[in-house]
């Protein structure tokens, strides 16, 4: 599937949003099919834009923020609250754990 171009920008045909709504296992009437079509339009040709940055000289990352700008700490052991008292505020508890409300079943 590749979206073709009009005067210099993208757009989705049909038959490409049959394709990506059979991948997707969703099924969309005539309306939200034309809105869908409109709307990947604009994100290909905003990133049609982005691939005219010039990159050549930015180093690749693994992380939004370099670590040198934002530096890890190290872990300090600090003051403890004892096991009791940390229990007695908490909500419920079964003998030295804390209860909390099912998150998977």
């Amino acid at each position: 599937m590749i979206p073709a171009k009009n005067n210099g920008s993208v757009s989705m045909t049909p038959e490409d949003l049959d394709l990506l709504q059979e991948l997707s296992k969703i099924d969309l009437c005539k309306e939200e099919s034309a809105e869908i079509c409109n709307d990947i339009a604009k994100i290909l040709n905003y990133m049609e834009k982005l691939s005219e940055v010039k990159t050549d000289h930015v180093q690749p990352s693994s992380h939004a923020i370099s670590e040198s700008l934002s530096p890890l700490r190290e872990d300090e052991i600090g003051m403890m609250i004892p096991t009791k008292e940390f229990l007695e505020n908490s909500p419920s508890h079964i003998s030295s754990f804390i209860k909390v409300p099912t998150v998977i079943e």
